[in-house]
C-alpha cells in the first residue's frame, strides 16, 4: 500500500471531521452533561457516587459514540464516494479501517480530557483517573467500530439510526462489563490487568474484523439503494 495514499486518506478524514466539528462538540457535551448533572440527582454521598461511576461513565461514552455515528457514512453516500470506493482498486475495508481509526481518535480525545473533570467531581485519586483513561483507550475502539457498523445500515435512507442501534447495542455488553469492572477493581485495590487484556483483545478483533463487515454492508446497501 502506497504511504502517500494512506496519508491522503488520513488527511481527508481529519478534514471531514473538522467540517463536522459540531458533531464532535455535541457528543462531547452530551457526555460531559451526563457526568456533571447525574451527581446532582442524589444526595452528596461520595461512596455512593463512586459505586455508580463505573457503569455511568461507560454508558455515557457508549451513547456519545452512537449519537455521533449517525452521519459517519452518509456524506460519502451523498457525494457518491462510496460508489467510487467499490470501483477502486484498493480494498474497501482498508478505507473503512482508516475512517474508523480517525473517528475513534477524534471522539476519544475529548473523553480522555474530560476524565479529569469526572475525577474531580467523583473525588478520584490520580492513579484511579489514570486507570479510567487507560480503560477508555482500550474499550472505546470497539465501541467506535460497533457504532460505525450501526451507522452503515440503511445507507441512503432516513430514520434508521434508532432501529439499527438497538440491534448492535447488545454486542456492547462485554465492553460495559469489562470496562466498568476496571474502575471497580481499581477502587477496591484489585488488579485490573485481566479486564484491560480482555478489552484490548476485543478491540483488536473489532478493528480487524469489523471493517470487512462494514465493507460488505456498504456493497449491499449501495447496490440496493441504487436500484
Amino acid at each position: 500500500m502506497n504511504i502517500k495514499i494512506l496519508k491522503h486518506w488520513l488527511i481527508r478524514e481529519a478534514l471531514l471531521h473538522w467540517r463536522m466539528r459540531r458533531n464532535v462538540i455535541n457528543a462531547s457535551l452530551f457526555f460531559l452533561m451526563i457526568m456533571v448533572l447525574f451527581p446532582m440527582g442524589f444526595e452528596a454521598d461520595p461512596a455512593l457516587a463512586k459505586k455508580v461511576l463505573p457503569g455511568l461513565f461507560w454508558i455515557a461514552a457508549l451513547f456519545a459514540y452512537f449519537l455521533s455515528a449517525n452521519v459517519l457514512f452518509q456524506h460519502e453516500y451523498d457525494d457518491g464516494v462510496l460508489t467510487s470506493w467499490l470501483l477502486d482498486s484498493y480494498p474497501t475495508h482498508v478505507r473503512v479501517r482508516i475512517k474508523l481509526m480517525v473517528y475513534w481518535l477524534v471522539y476519544c480525545l475529548p473523553l480522555v480530557i474530560f476524565c479529569f473533570v469526572v475525577g474531580t467531581l467523583f473525588d478520584l485519586q490520580m492513579h484511579e483517573e489514570f486507570i479510567l483513561m487507560l480503560g477508555l483507550a482500550c474499550g472505546t475502539p470497539t465501541i467506535a467500530a460497533l457504532s460505525a457498523f450501526s451507522s452503515v445500515f440503511g445507507i441512503g435512507y432516513k430514520q434508521h439510526g434508532v432501529f439499527t442501534a438497538l440491534i448492535v447495542l447488545p454486542l456492547t455488553l462485554p465492553i460495559l462489563v469489562f470496562g466498568g469492572g476496571i474502575l471497580v477493581h481499581a477502587l477496591e485495590g484489585i488488579s485490573v490487568k485481566g479486564n484491560l487484556a480482555a478489552l484490548l483483545a476485543i478491540a483488536i478483533l473489532a478493528f480487524w474484523g469489523m471493517p470487512y463487515a462494514i465493507a460488505s454492508v456498504i456493497r449491499v446497501g449501495v447496490a440496493d439503494v441504487g436500484r
